[in-house]
């Protein structure tokens, strides 16, 4: 993150997305870099994204994830997720 003597609307915010899906990844990464400016990390492999967000969670404000995943579910993923960064939001992106 950047130095606390920044003001909050000077930092960017950082959302992570999971999703299995490469291309429902893809398209919510380009349209939250174009239209709202965030910097945004995807994975579409939740265990290397837990392993990401252990070293990173602080900078994180939003996960957006999916909840039907084969090697871990969106709510499992959240619990472990939780323990890193409590402030943390999420939002479900299920078909």
């Amino acid at each position: 993150m950047v130095g606390d003597d920044v003001e909050s609307s000077d930092r960017k915010s950082s959302i992570l997305i999971l999703d299995d899906d490469f291309d429902i990844v893809t398209v919510i990464k380009l349209r939250l870099q174009q239209d709202w400016f965030f910097d945004v990390y995807a994975f579409t492999d939740p265990a290397l994204e837990l392993e990401h967000f252990k070293v990173n969670a602080s900078k994180y404000e939003l996960v957006i994830s999916d909840f039907r995943m084969p090697q871990m579910n969106g709510s499992e993923f959240i619990k472990k997720s939780k323990k890193y960064n409590q402030r943390l939001k999420f939002f479900y992106d299920s078909v």
